[in-house]
């Protein structure tokens, strides 16, 4: 083909790749260059357009696989940062849920306290109540017993006497048994209050602590999901990108093999 035939062919030949001028040039900036398809049995001007057009493919491709691993690049970023940003909001939950259970547990704590409270003070003012009754009791009893006749004999009346003061003292002393068993019982009491008290501080102890396990084995739980579904989101971008860029490789490998026959036939 003459150098006229391929200028008059270039009018009517066009490619997004090709420029008979650039090609030209490029050609002499990079003639022992050699690429896949053989130029073997081609004019001088097919090589170079051949060339300048083969450094437009490669070109074009860099840019787009430089595009895809851009674009994977920021998708990553976007996947960090929506799941720091979920590992935080994880973290703020867990913190919240454990000073509501902190606050719970302190609410609790003073409940049982004033329950106590409020125990003991029954119970004191019952025992009070009760040992006023034991001596109201007695009293009247001994109030009730016969006075010493007038009249009597001395012998008669110190006998009335010493039975006065035995009813007494058995009044007195069937008073005080009961006095030490209201003692005793109030002991008792006080003792069962407390055991109740520290029971139910223990019992709270244990649920809160339970309570807090539970949600951060909850939250441990939410961020080992994060991390699993950021891993396989990476991956998967990642294999994307991989097959992306074997799509584009193959792609410009068959829009190279085009341009070839083209410029090989056309040219």
């Amino acid at each position: 083909m003459t150098l006229a035939r391929v200028e008059n062919f270039l009018a009517h030949y066009s490619s997004e790749y090709y420029d008979p001028v650039k090609a030209h040039e490029y050609y002499l900036r990079t003639r022992e260059l050699k690429g896949r398809q053989s130029t073997k049995g081609m004019t001088e001007q097919q090589r170079q357009g051949w060339s300048y057009a083969k450094k437009q493919i490669a070109e074009r491709q860099k840019a787009d696989v430089a595009g895809a691993s851009e674009s994977r690049k920021q998708a990553v970023e976007r996947l960090r940062e929506t799941a720091q940003a979920r590992r935080e909001e994880i973290s703020g939950k867990l913190r919240s849920l454990l000073e509501t259970i902190s606050a719970q547990r302190s609410e609790a704590a003073e409940a049982i306290s004033a329950d106590q409270e409020t125990a003991l003070t029954k119970l004191v003012a019952d025992q009070k109540a009760q040992s006023a009754e034991i001596r109201e009791a007695a009293a009247r009893k001994i109030a009730a017993l016969p006075p010493i006749p007038k009249g009597v004999s001395d012998e008669q009346r110190a006998k009335l006497v010493a039975r006065r003061a035995e009813q007494i003292a058995e009044v007195n002393g069937s008073a005080w048994t009961d006095m030490v068993k209201l003692a005793v019982q109030g002991y008792d009491d006080r003792n069962a209050i407390l055991t109740e008290t520290e029971n139910k501080r223990t019992a709270l102890t244990e649920a809160t602590k339970q309570q807090q396990e539970q949600v951060r084995a909850e939250a441990v739980s939410s961020r080992e999901i994060v991390s699993a579904s950021l891993k396989a989101a990476v991956e998967k971008a990642r294999a994307d990108y991989e097959a992306r860029r074997e799509q584009t490789k193959a792609e410009y490998e068959a829009t190279a093999q085009r341009e070839y026959d083209a410029i090989r036939t056309r040219v």
